[in-house]
């Protein structure tokens, strides 16, 4: 007679673990945590200079605890996908950021506050209807990656009636 090998779940973080957190490893859950990010970053960037690049800095290093699990949370739940030789290395591969894998996340932050202010700068005399679909692509990019998940590109372009800057004069 085969024995079965008996496995048991029980013990491992994850999804309804702790229902009355939010699984930081959900694609919704993780997109809404950079949108308010990425959304900040816009109201916060004209005021500019140092109090700008402090609350960057800081928000993102929170962001690094949050997401590796380093600071406890209780309004988020992580798992074994949270530390810096999962997540981290993942994102490494996935964005243009280098450094260690234990500041990662924070990295990954601060790669995004600065490639939504350079949106922002570029389009700046321009209605944010026609460029904020870049920031959507960027939030995605990153939203993705920190779960891990392969970034659809397909959905992050203009629609055919968004006019961007080289035809809104058309």
């Amino acid at each position: 007679m085969t024995e079965r090998l008996h496995t048991s779940i029980e013990h491992v973080p994850g999804p309804g673990k702790e229902p009355d957190k939010e699984w930081l490893n959900s694609l919704d859950v993780a997109d809404q945590y950079v949108r308010h990010f990425a959304a900040e970053v816009l109201r916060r960037w004209p005021d500019g200079g140092d109090p700008f690049t402090s609350w960057v800095a800081n928000e993102a290093q929170v962001a690094n605890g949050l997401f590796f699990g380093i600071v406890p949370s209780d309004t988020y739940a992580t798992g074994p996908w949270n530390s810096p030789d999962h997540l981290g290395h993942y994102l490494h591969i996935a964005l243009p950021i280098t450094g260690e894998d234990r500041f990662a996340v924070r990295d990954a932050f601060m790669w995004l506050a600065l490639e939504v202010v350079k949106v922002a700068k570029e389009y700046i005399e321009h209605p944010p209807q026609q460029w904020i679909w870049r920031v959507d692509g960027l939030i995605e990019q990153v939203s993705y990656a920190l779960v891990g998940a392969p970034l659809d590109t397909g959905d992050i372009e203009p629609a055919d009636d968004t006019p961007t800057p080289d035809t809104a004069g058309e």
